[in-house]
Protein backbone atom coordinates (compact mmCIF):
# COMPACT_ATOMS: atom_id res chain seq x y z
CA UNK A 1 0.00 0.00 0.00
CA UNK A 2 1.42 3.37 -1.03
CA UNK A 3 1.16 5.83 1.83
CA UNK A 4 -0.06 9.32 1.08
CA UNK A 5 1.43 12.43 2.62
CA UNK A 6 1.88 15.99 1.48
CA UNK A 7 5.28 17.58 1.12
CA UNK A 8 5.94 21.30 1.25
CA UNK A 9 7.23 22.71 -2.07
CA UNK A 10 10.73 23.14 -0.60
CA UNK A 11 10.67 19.49 0.50
CA UNK A 12 9.74 18.41 -3.03
CA UNK A 13 12.67 20.45 -4.30
CA UNK A 14 15.02 18.71 -1.88
CA UNK A 15 13.71 15.25 -2.79
CA UNK A 16 14.17 15.94 -6.50
CA UNK A 17 17.69 17.27 -5.88
CA UNK A 18 18.73 14.17 -3.93
CA UNK A 19 17.34 11.86 -6.60
CA UNK A 20 18.93 13.74 -9.50
CA UNK A 21 22.36 14.04 -7.86
CA UNK A 22 22.30 10.50 -6.41
CA UNK A 23 25.04 11.39 -3.88
CA UNK A 24 24.47 14.72 -2.13
CA UNK A 25 24.22 16.60 1.16
CA UNK A 26 20.89 17.84 2.46
CA UNK A 27 21.94 20.73 4.69
CA UNK A 28 18.48 22.05 5.56
CA UNK A 29 17.90 23.75 8.88
CA UNK A 30 16.99 21.51 11.79
CA UNK A 31 13.26 20.77 11.91
CA UNK A 32 12.52 21.01 8.19
CA UNK A 33 11.92 17.30 7.63
CA UNK A 34 15.17 15.88 6.26
CA UNK A 35 14.15 12.42 7.50
CA UNK A 36 10.83 12.51 5.62
CA UNK A 37 12.58 13.83 2.50
CA UNK A 38 15.00 10.89 2.57
CA UNK A 39 12.18 8.38 2.99
CA UNK A 40 10.26 9.93 0.10
CA UNK A 41 13.35 9.85 -2.13
CA UNK A 42 14.03 6.22 -1.20
CA UNK A 43 10.50 5.22 -2.19
CA UNK A 44 10.62 7.13 -5.47
CA UNK A 45 13.88 5.55 -6.63
CA UNK A 46 12.58 2.10 -5.61
CA UNK A 47 15.51 1.36 -3.29
CA UNK A 48 15.26 -2.20 -1.98
CA UNK A 49 18.27 -2.36 0.38
CA UNK A 50 18.75 0.75 2.50
CA UNK A 51 21.22 1.44 5.29
CA UNK A 52 20.59 4.28 7.75
CA UNK A 53 23.48 5.45 9.94
CA UNK A 54 22.33 7.71 12.76
CA UNK A 55 23.20 8.71 16.33
CA UNK A 56 22.19 6.14 18.91
CA UNK A 57 19.54 8.47 20.31
CA UNK A 58 17.72 8.64 16.97
CA UNK A 59 17.54 5.00 15.89
CA UNK A 60 13.99 4.40 17.04
CA UNK A 61 12.92 7.84 15.83
CA UNK A 62 14.01 6.70 12.37
CA UNK A 63 12.08 3.45 12.80
CA UNK A 64 8.95 5.37 13.78
CA UNK A 65 9.24 7.74 10.81
CA UNK A 66 9.84 4.88 8.36
CA UNK A 67 6.83 2.96 9.65
CA UNK A 68 4.74 6.11 9.41
CA UNK A 69 5.72 7.27 5.91
CA UNK A 70 7.51 4.60 3.87
CA UNK A 71 5.70 2.54 1.21
CA UNK A 72 7.61 -0.54 2.38
CA UNK A 73 8.52 0.03 6.05
CA UNK A 74 10.05 -3.33 6.96
CA UNK A 75 13.09 -2.46 9.05
CA UNK A 76 15.61 -3.83 11.52
CA UNK A 77 17.23 -1.73 14.24
CA UNK A 78 20.75 -3.10 14.54
CA UNK A 79 21.93 -2.36 18.08
CA UNK A 80 23.03 -4.19 21.21
CA UNK A 81 25.80 -6.77 21.52
CA UNK A 82 27.85 -7.87 18.53
CA UNK A 83 25.74 -11.03 18.30
CA UNK A 84 22.48 -9.06 18.49
CA UNK A 85 23.66 -6.66 15.78
CA UNK A 86 24.77 -9.48 13.51
CA UNK A 87 21.39 -11.19 13.87
CA UNK A 88 19.60 -7.90 13.16
CA UNK A 89 21.64 -7.41 10.00
CA UNK A 90 20.72 -10.92 8.83
CA UNK A 91 16.99 -10.11 8.95
CA UNK A 92 15.20 -9.97 5.59
CA UNK A 93 13.96 -6.39 5.56
CA UNK A 94 14.23 -3.27 3.44
CA UNK A 95 15.64 -0.79 5.98
CA UNK A 96 18.62 -1.48 8.24
CA UNK A 97 19.12 1.15 10.94
CA UNK A 98 22.27 1.32 13.06
CA UNK A 99 24.45 3.83 14.88
CA UNK A 100 27.63 5.46 13.57
CA UNK A 101 29.83 3.52 16.00
CA UNK A 102 28.92 0.25 14.25
CA UNK A 103 31.35 1.28 11.52
CA UNK A 104 34.20 0.94 14.00
CA UNK A 105 33.59 -2.84 13.92
CA UNK A 106 32.77 -2.96 10.22
CA UNK A 107 34.60 -6.25 9.68
CA UNK A 108 32.29 -7.98 12.18
CA UNK A 109 29.22 -7.42 10.01
CA UNK A 110 29.60 -8.81 6.47
CA UNK A 111 26.18 -7.43 5.53
CA UNK A 112 27.58 -3.91 5.71
CA UNK A 113 30.02 -4.67 2.91
CA UNK A 114 27.30 -5.58 0.42
CA UNK A 115 26.36 -3.01 -2.18
CA UNK A 116 23.46 -0.89 -0.95
CA UNK A 117 20.86 0.77 -3.11
CA UNK A 118 20.90 3.72 -0.73
CA UNK A 119 22.87 4.81 2.33
CA UNK A 120 21.42 7.61 4.46
CA UNK A 121 23.87 9.21 6.89
CA UNK A 122 22.07 11.27 9.53
CA UNK A 123 24.10 13.98 11.33
CA UNK A 124 26.63 13.77 8.50
CA UNK A 125 28.94 16.26 10.21
CA UNK A 126 30.01 13.36 12.45
CA UNK A 127 32.32 12.50 9.54
CA UNK A 128 34.07 15.90 9.27
CA UNK A 129 37.32 14.38 10.62
CA UNK A 130 38.94 13.00 7.49
CA UNK A 131 41.30 10.76 9.47
CA UNK A 132 38.75 9.26 11.88
CA UNK A 133 38.30 5.48 11.76
CA UNK A 134 34.55 5.67 11.16
CA UNK A 135 35.12 8.14 8.30
CA UNK A 136 37.55 5.75 6.66
CA UNK A 137 35.11 2.87 7.24
CA UNK A 138 32.20 4.75 5.66
CA UNK A 139 34.28 5.29 2.54
CA UNK A 140 34.57 1.51 2.17
CA UNK A 141 30.80 1.08 1.82
CA UNK A 142 29.35 0.86 -1.67
CA UNK A 143 26.03 2.34 -2.75
CA UNK A 144 24.26 3.75 -5.80
CA UNK A 145 22.84 6.62 -3.74
CA UNK A 146 24.16 8.33 -0.63
CA UNK A 147 22.34 11.11 1.22
CA UNK A 148 24.22 13.03 3.91
CA UNK A 149 21.84 14.83 6.27
CA UNK A 150 23.04 17.63 8.52
CA UNK A 151 21.63 20.93 9.73
CA UNK A 152 25.17 21.89 10.81
CA UNK A 153 27.53 20.90 7.96
CA UNK A 154 30.17 23.26 9.35
CA UNK A 155 30.56 23.46 13.11
CA UNK A 156 33.52 25.81 13.37
CA UNK A 157 35.68 26.02 10.23
CA UNK A 158 34.94 25.75 6.47
CA UNK A 159 37.52 23.00 5.91
CA UNK A 160 35.35 20.63 7.99
CA UNK A 161 33.16 20.24 4.90
CA UNK A 162 35.92 18.63 2.80
CA UNK A 163 35.65 15.18 4.38
CA UNK A 164 31.88 15.13 3.74
CA UNK A 165 32.44 16.17 0.11
CA UNK A 166 35.15 13.54 -0.25
CA UNK A 167 32.65 10.87 0.86
CA UNK A 168 29.99 12.19 -1.53
CA UNK A 169 32.26 12.65 -4.56
CA UNK A 170 35.71 11.10 -3.92
CA UNK A 171 36.87 11.50 -7.52
CA UNK A 172 36.25 15.25 -7.46
CA UNK A 173 37.67 15.89 -4.00
CA UNK A 174 40.94 14.00 -3.86
CA UNK A 175 43.43 16.25 -2.07
CA UNK A 176 42.49 18.04 1.13
CA UNK A 177 45.35 20.53 1.04
CA UNK A 178 44.86 21.38 -2.64
CA UNK A 179 41.20 22.09 -1.83
CA UNK A 180 42.19 24.24 1.15
CA UNK A 181 44.59 26.19 -1.04
CA UNK A 182 41.82 26.88 -3.57
CA UNK A 183 39.00 27.82 -1.23
CA UNK A 184 40.20 28.58 2.30
CA UNK A 185 42.00 31.45 3.98
CA UNK A 186 44.83 30.28 6.24
CA UNK A 187 47.42 31.62 8.64
CA UNK A 188 50.76 30.33 9.89
CA UNK A 189 50.58 27.74 12.66
CA UNK A 190 53.62 28.15 14.96
CA UNK A 191 53.03 24.68 16.44
CA UNK A 192 53.26 22.81 13.15
CA UNK A 193 55.83 23.04 10.42
CA UNK A 194 53.62 21.28 7.89
CA UNK A 195 50.11 22.66 8.21
CA UNK A 196 48.62 26.14 8.42
CA UNK A 197 45.45 26.98 10.34
CA UNK A 198 42.27 27.50 8.32
CA UNK A 199 40.67 30.80 9.35
CA UNK A 200 37.89 31.31 6.80
CA UNK A 201 36.93 31.32 3.13
CA UNK A 202 38.99 32.99 0.40
CA UNK A 203 36.06 33.82 -1.87
CA UNK A 204 32.51 33.17 -0.65
CA UNK A 205 31.00 33.08 -4.15
CA UNK A 206 33.66 30.70 -5.42
CA UNK A 207 33.09 28.48 -2.40
CA UNK A 208 29.33 28.43 -3.01
CA UNK A 209 29.87 27.64 -6.70
CA UNK A 210 32.08 24.68 -5.77
CA UNK A 211 29.49 23.43 -3.30
CA UNK A 212 26.33 23.87 -5.39
CA UNK A 213 26.36 20.54 -7.32
CA UNK A 214 26.52 18.52 -4.10
CA UNK A 215 24.63 20.55 -1.52
CA UNK A 216 21.09 21.82 -1.01
CA UNK A 217 20.03 23.96 1.91
CA UNK A 218 16.76 25.49 3.02
CA UNK A 219 16.41 27.75 6.05
CA UNK A 220 13.36 28.22 8.23
CA UNK A 221 13.32 31.93 7.48
CA UNK A 222 13.28 31.17 3.76
CA UNK A 223 10.56 28.52 3.60
CA UNK A 224 8.39 28.71 6.72
CA UNK A 225 6.86 32.13 6.81
CA UNK A 226 4.23 30.91 9.29
CA UNK A 227 6.74 29.37 11.73
CA UNK A 228 6.55 31.36 14.98
CA UNK A 229 9.50 33.50 15.98
CA UNK A 230 12.24 32.57 18.41
CA UNK A 231 12.37 34.90 21.40
CA UNK A 232 15.62 35.06 23.34
CA UNK A 233 15.62 35.66 27.06
CA UNK A 234 18.95 36.05 28.85
CA UNK A 235 18.86 35.80 32.63
CA UNK A 236 22.03 37.10 34.35
CA UNK A 237 22.64 35.73 37.84
CA UNK A 238 25.10 36.61 40.58
CA UNK A 239 27.00 33.78 42.24
CA UNK A 240 26.21 33.53 45.93
CA UNK A 241 28.99 34.14 48.45
CA UNK A 242 30.20 30.56 48.75
CA UNK A 243 30.06 29.98 44.99
CA UNK A 244 31.94 33.22 44.39
CA UNK A 245 34.71 32.19 46.77
CA UNK A 246 35.04 28.75 45.17
CA UNK A 247 35.04 30.21 41.67
CA UNK A 248 37.77 32.77 42.42
CA UNK A 249 39.93 30.14 44.09
CA UNK A 250 39.64 27.74 41.16
CA UNK A 251 40.26 30.48 38.59
CA UNK A 252 43.38 31.67 40.38
CA UNK A 253 44.83 28.16 40.29
CA UNK A 254 44.40 28.01 36.49
CA UNK A 255 47.06 30.66 35.76
CA UNK A 256 50.72 30.22 36.69
CA UNK A 257 52.94 33.35 36.81
CA UNK A 258 56.62 33.16 35.85
CA UNK A 259 58.32 36.54 35.84
CA UNK A 260 56.63 38.66 33.19
CA UNK A 261 54.92 35.68 31.59
CA UNK A 262 51.74 33.80 32.45
CA UNK A 263 51.14 30.13 31.68
CA UNK A 264 48.05 27.97 31.82
CA UNK A 265 48.11 25.16 34.36
CA UNK A 266 48.74 21.70 32.92
CA UNK A 267 45.27 20.74 34.13
CA UNK A 268 43.61 23.92 32.82
CA UNK A 269 41.00 22.05 30.78
CA UNK A 270 39.89 20.10 33.82
CA UNK A 271 39.76 23.28 35.88
CA UNK A 272 37.82 25.10 33.17
CA UNK A 273 35.21 22.34 33.35
CA UNK A 274 35.15 22.73 37.13
CA UNK A 275 34.59 26.48 36.79
CA UNK A 276 31.58 25.76 34.60
CA UNK A 277 30.30 23.22 37.12
CA UNK A 278 30.68 25.69 40.01
CA UNK A 279 28.62 28.18 37.99
CA UNK A 280 25.90 25.53 37.62
CA UNK A 281 25.87 24.13 41.13
CA UNK A 282 28.86 23.48 43.43
CA UNK A 283 27.20 20.25 44.58
CA UNK A 284 28.53 18.77 41.32
CA UNK A 285 31.94 18.69 43.04
CA UNK A 286 31.28 16.36 45.99
CA UNK A 287 34.78 16.83 47.41
CA UNK A 288 33.81 20.41 48.28
CA UNK A 289 31.13 19.18 50.72
CA UNK A 290 28.65 21.89 49.65
CA UNK A 291 24.98 21.31 50.44
CA UNK A 292 23.42 24.61 49.29
CA UNK A 293 21.82 24.83 45.86
CA UNK A 294 23.62 26.85 43.20
CA UNK A 295 21.99 30.06 41.95
CA UNK A 296 21.21 28.51 38.56
CA UNK A 297 19.42 25.58 40.17
CA UNK A 298 17.40 27.96 42.35
CA UNK A 299 16.53 30.10 39.31
CA UNK A 300 15.42 27.03 37.34
CA UNK A 301 13.20 25.82 40.18
CA UNK A 302 11.63 29.28 40.44
CA UNK A 303 10.83 29.23 36.72
CA UNK A 304 9.38 25.72 36.74
CA UNK A 305 7.26 26.24 39.85
CA UNK A 306 5.84 29.54 38.67
CA UNK A 307 4.30 28.09 35.50
CA UNK A 308 2.30 25.04 34.46
CA UNK A 309 3.72 25.06 30.91
CA UNK A 310 6.01 22.39 29.48
CA UNK A 311 9.74 23.10 29.52
CA UNK A 312 12.77 21.57 27.82
CA UNK A 313 15.98 21.95 29.85
CA UNK A 314 19.48 21.32 28.45
CA UNK A 315 22.92 21.11 30.01
CA UNK A 316 26.32 19.85 28.87
CA UNK A 317 26.79 17.78 32.02
CA UNK A 318 25.18 14.41 32.70
CA UNK A 319 25.79 14.85 36.43
CA UNK A 320 23.86 18.12 36.41
CA UNK A 321 20.99 16.62 34.41
CA UNK A 322 20.71 13.95 37.11
CA UNK A 323 20.84 16.59 39.85
CA UNK A 324 18.00 18.54 38.21
CA UNK A 325 15.97 15.34 37.92
CA UNK A 326 16.36 14.68 41.63
CA UNK A 327 15.27 18.24 42.46
CA UNK A 328 12.13 17.85 40.32
CA UNK A 329 11.38 14.45 41.82
CA UNK A 330 11.53 15.98 45.30
CA UNK A 331 9.12 18.71 44.16
CA UNK A 332 6.70 16.25 42.56
CA UNK A 333 7.20 17.69 39.05
CA UNK A 334 6.89 15.07 36.30
CA UNK A 335 9.89 14.86 33.99
CA UNK A 336 11.79 12.86 31.40
CA UNK A 337 15.57 12.45 31.70
CA UNK A 338 17.69 11.75 28.61
CA UNK A 339 21.46 11.33 28.89
CA UNK A 340 24.04 9.08 27.30
CA UNK A 341 23.05 6.43 29.84
CA UNK A 342 19.43 6.27 28.65
CA UNK A 343 18.74 2.96 26.82
CA UNK A 344 18.08 3.50 23.12
CA UNK A 345 14.63 1.87 23.29
CA UNK A 346 13.59 4.18 26.13
CA UNK A 347 14.40 7.41 24.29
CA UNK A 348 11.53 7.26 21.81
CA UNK A 349 9.16 6.32 24.65
CA UNK A 350 10.27 9.36 26.63
CA UNK A 351 9.66 11.66 23.68
CA UNK A 352 6.18 10.22 23.13
CA UNK A 353 5.28 10.63 26.80
CA UNK A 354 6.41 14.25 26.70
CA UNK A 355 4.58 14.95 23.44
CA UNK A 356 1.45 13.42 24.98
CA UNK A 357 1.92 15.87 27.88
CA UNK A 358 2.26 13.05 30.39
CA UNK A 359 5.33 14.83 31.76
CA UNK A 360 5.99 18.54 32.13
CA UNK A 361 9.78 18.85 31.91
CA UNK A 362 12.18 17.23 29.46
CA UNK A 363 15.75 17.24 30.80
CA UNK A 364 18.54 16.35 28.37
CA UNK A 365 22.25 16.64 27.85
CA UNK A 366 23.15 18.58 24.73
CA UNK A 367 25.16 15.67 23.36
CA UNK A 368 22.44 13.04 23.89
CA UNK A 369 19.32 15.11 23.24
CA UNK A 370 20.41 18.08 21.18
CA UNK A 371 19.69 16.37 17.85
CA UNK A 372 16.75 14.64 16.23
CA UNK A 373 14.15 15.05 18.97
CA UNK A 374 10.71 16.49 18.18
CA UNK A 375 9.69 18.33 21.34
CA UNK A 376 7.59 21.10 19.81
CA UNK A 377 4.65 20.52 22.16
CA UNK A 378 6.77 22.72 24.42
CA UNK A 379 7.54 26.30 23.49
CA UNK A 380 10.05 26.94 26.31
CA UNK A 381 13.67 25.83 26.23
CA UNK A 382 16.21 26.64 28.94
CA UNK A 383 19.97 26.46 28.54
CA UNK A 384 21.64 25.92 31.91
CA UNK A 385 24.96 26.08 30.04
CA UNK A 386 25.96 25.83 26.38
CA UNK A 387 28.22 24.02 23.97
CA UNK A 388 31.33 25.74 22.62
CA UNK A 389 29.89 25.59 19.09
CA UNK A 390 27.15 28.08 18.11
CA UNK A 391 25.95 25.60 15.48
CA UNK A 392 25.34 22.88 18.08
CA UNK A 393 23.47 25.33 20.30
CA UNK A 394 21.28 26.35 17.34
CA UNK A 395 20.62 22.68 16.62
CA UNK A 396 19.58 22.20 20.24
CA UNK A 397 17.13 25.12 19.97
CA UNK A 398 15.55 23.37 16.99
CA UNK A 399 14.17 20.68 19.30
CA UNK A 400 11.23 23.05 19.90
CA UNK A 401 11.54 25.49 16.97
CA UNK A 402 10.47 23.27 14.08
CA UNK A 403 7.51 22.33 11.90
CA UNK A 404 4.51 21.84 14.17
CA UNK A 405 5.40 24.59 16.64
CA UNK A 406 2.36 26.81 17.07
CA UNK A 407 3.72 29.33 19.58
CA UNK A 408 6.72 31.60 19.72
CA UNK A 409 9.69 29.54 20.94
CA UNK A 410 11.18 31.13 24.04
CA UNK A 411 14.90 30.33 24.43
CA UNK A 412 16.13 31.21 27.93
CA UNK A 413 19.80 31.23 28.87
CA UNK A 414 20.85 31.30 32.52
CA UNK A 415 24.36 32.66 32.99
CA UNK A 416 26.40 33.96 35.90
CA UNK A 417 27.96 37.41 35.79
CA UNK A 418 31.71 37.91 35.85
CA UNK A 419 32.44 34.25 35.10
CA UNK A 420 33.31 31.90 32.27
CA UNK A 421 29.55 31.82 31.58
CA UNK A 422 29.56 35.49 30.59
CA UNK A 423 32.68 35.03 28.45
CA UNK A 424 30.96 32.14 26.65
CA UNK A 425 27.93 34.30 25.88
CA UNK A 426 30.09 37.08 24.45
CA UNK A 427 32.07 34.70 22.28
CA UNK A 428 29.03 32.80 21.06
CA UNK A 429 27.45 36.11 20.04
CA UNK A 430 30.35 36.90 17.71
CA UNK A 431 29.56 35.86 14.13
CA UNK A 432 32.01 35.01 11.37
CA UNK A 433 31.46 35.98 7.73
CA UNK A 434 30.39 32.49 6.74
CA UNK A 435 30.07 30.43 9.93
CA UNK A 436 29.68 30.97 13.62
CA UNK A 437 32.82 32.05 15.44
CA UNK A 438 35.31 29.39 16.50
CA UNK A 439 34.77 28.79 20.21
CA UNK A 440 37.37 26.60 21.90
CA UNK A 441 38.54 26.13 25.47
CA UNK A 442 41.84 27.82 24.50
CA UNK A 443 39.99 31.05 23.74
CA UNK A 444 38.41 30.92 27.16
CA UNK A 445 41.78 30.45 28.82
CA UNK A 446 43.08 33.51 27.01
CA UNK A 447 40.04 35.55 28.00
CA UNK A 448 40.40 34.53 31.63
CA UNK A 449 44.06 35.56 31.59
CA UNK A 450 43.12 39.06 30.38
CA UNK A 451 40.63 39.68 33.17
Amino acid sequence: MIKKYALYPFQEEAVNFLISKRRAINGADMGLGKTLQSIAAADRIGAKKILVLAPKALLFSWKNEIEKFSDNPTCSVCIGTAAQKKKAFEATVRWYITNHETLLQIQSYPKLMQKWDLIVVDEFHNYMNRRAKKTLALKKLKSDYLFGLTGTPILTKPDQLWSQLNIIAPHNFRSFWNWVKLYCATKFNPFSGNADIVTGVLDVEKYKEMLAPYFIRHTKEEVLEDLPDKLYNEVPLQLNGKQQKLYKSMKKDMIVENGDDFYKSGTALEKLIRLRQICLDPRLLPELNITEKGVKTEALINILTSSEEQFVVFTSFKSYANLIAQELKDLGITYELLTGDTPTEERAIQVERFRARQSRVFIGTIKAGGVGLNLQTASNLIFMDKDYSPAINAQTEARIHRIGQKNAAVITTLYTLGTVDELMEKMLAARGEMIDSVITPTMLYEALEKE
